[in-house]
């Protein structure tokens, strides 16, 4: 793509370098590009920019080019389709529409094989592969394995031999590339540990002596636990996540679908998570989109707040998905077990911290009181995104995929939305009013009053007062 993009003569200069063959002693000689180069952290805008100016000046695609905005990431197309006819017409005046620009769609990749047929060897990704005989190829989509004979998210891991310092282990949970959530729950695993690896030994005043250095051998009781989390990452190579959030036999006109957003916390961490509820007809089908999950802060909390964090972090999760997500979404619910936190965003009480208030009203602006629900803890999938769970205990037919056992009942067996009250010190996020009463005698207030000309000299006087009989009284509320 960026060689395909030619660079303003004024600019080339930009593109200078010097040349001299291998094994040449002679003068070197000053070459510049002409196009765009990959060393150039310029060239991915320049090219983005030359891509959406193609659709633009072809108004004869106008049915197509919001895809050019909306579907490239850089150099890659990525788009989905209901049925086979309409992702070979697509494709066909896509490739027309870049041709224009200069550009060439190649490497074609997909799930249908009426789809790979349709078009010659030479624009698929692998031109040798017998489409009667092979299975479709796996693919790498922005750090993602995409098995196309079976339509579904595979994973790979990087081996975690020798790694037992504190650089190394950072970098062996940074590689692990999970863009989409889907295995939020396993990694919190490994965040919570990186943290206790970074805290380890600051106490009793002697954090430079105790503090682990970046190539130090960890201690043994961190290290079993590093272990035992590295040890089990393989399992998740055999995990296979589908990548279609509507079930093939359902009909497309006859759907509609529902966002579920759960959110939880715990002392140790905090996530949420996002489901599509589909529906056509009497079958209902649940499926995950993405989730996030956040070690707690290193400055102890309290639950109620965590909890709150957890709310904010799903409520942005779902707005995202929400706009992100191509289909019309008919209702958004958004669920949570803290009753602590439900009653901050009932309440209409403008006296909380700035913490409480400015998430709380994050969260109203976006949202109203009938789509915001109660649900048991117990029936939570978010629970395992606020904990953790190790790699061999997740599985597509695990609840963290599934969702709730309950959105695939009738609405009228949901959980009751839950209006407790909660009770204990959770509720002492409500900050004091201080009301400052003077008194003094009343012949003298009786005297400035009768005496001032205007409400302002009234109030200067009473400011210049002195030697009041009585102390200030302050209530507390």
């Amino acid at each position: 793509m960026f060689l395909q993009v030619q660079v303003r003569e004024e600019d080339q200069p930009a593109f200078r370098f010097p040349w001299r063959r291998p094994g040449d002693e002679g003068q070197t000689v000053a070459y510049q590009m002409m196009v765009e180069n990959f060393g150039a952290a310029s060239s991915p805008t320049s090219c983005t920019f030359v891509l959406r100016r193609t659709a633009e000046d072809n108004p004869g695609y106008s049915d197509i080019a919001h895809k050019v905005t909306e579907n490239f990431y850089v150099d890659n197309y990525l788009d989905s389709f209901d049925d086979a006819a309409s992702a070979i017409d697509c494709c066909r005046r896509m490739g027309e529409l870049l041709k224009k620009g200069g550009f060439e769609l190649t490497h074609l990749m997909t799930s249908s094989r009426e789809v790979w047929q349709a078009f010659p060897a030479e624009k698929r990704a692998q031109p040798e592969l017998n489409v009667d005989l092979d299975n479709l190829p796996i693919e790498r989509t922005l750090g993602l394995l995409w098995h196309g004979e079976t339509d579904t998210f595979t994973f790979s891991f990087n081996k975690t031999d020798g790694t037992e310092t504190k650089r190394s282990i950072l970098a062996a949970v940074s590689s692990v590339f999970d863009p989409m959530g889907f295995l939020a729950c396993v990694t919190l695993i490994s965040k919570i540990l990186l943290q206790d690896i970074l805290r380890y030994g600051r106490y009793d005043g002697e954090a430079d002596k105790l503090k682990i250095g970046w190539d130090d051998r960890l201690p043994e009781s961190l290290l079993k636990r590093w272990y035992t989390f590295a040890g089990e990452l393989n399992a998740l190579q055999a995990l296979r996540v589908v990548r279609s959030l509507r079930p093939l036999d359902f009909d497309p006109a006859l759907t509609t679908y529902q966002l579920h957003t759960f959110c939880d916390a715990s002392t140790r961490g905090y996530g949420a998570v996002v489901y599509l509820r589909a529906q056509c007809r009497s079958s209902t089908a649940v499926s995950l989109v993405t989730a996030r999950a956040k070690v707690a802060p290193v400055r102890q909390q309290t639950i109620p707040r965590l909890e709150l964090m957890g709310a904010i972090l799903g409520y942005r999760l779902g707005i995202r998905t929400k706009r992100t997500l191509k289909v019309n979404i008919d209702s958004v619910t958004w669920w949570t077990d803290s009753s602590t936190v439900l009653h901050w965003l009932r309440t209409e009480a403008t006296l909380y911290s700035a913490f409480v208030a400015n998430g709380k009203e994050e969260i109203r602006e976006g949202s109203n009181s009938s789509e915001r629900r109660h649900l048991p803890g117990a029936q939570n999938p978010a629970d395992d995104g606020s904990r953790g769970i190790y790699a061999t205990e997740l599985n597509a037919d695990q609840r963290w995929f599934q969702g709730s056992s309950f959105l695939r009942e009738h609405p009228s067996k949901w959980p009751i939305n839950n209006g407790q009250l909660p009770e204990g010190p959770d509720l002492e996020e409500m900050h004091p009013v201080h009301i400052r009463a003077v008194t003094a005698a009343e012949s003298r207030i009786d005297r400035l009053i009768e005496t001032s000309t205007s409400l302002t000299a009234l109030e200067r006087s009473v400011a210049e007062m002195d030697g009041f009989s009585e102390k200030p009284t302050v209530a507390r509320l």
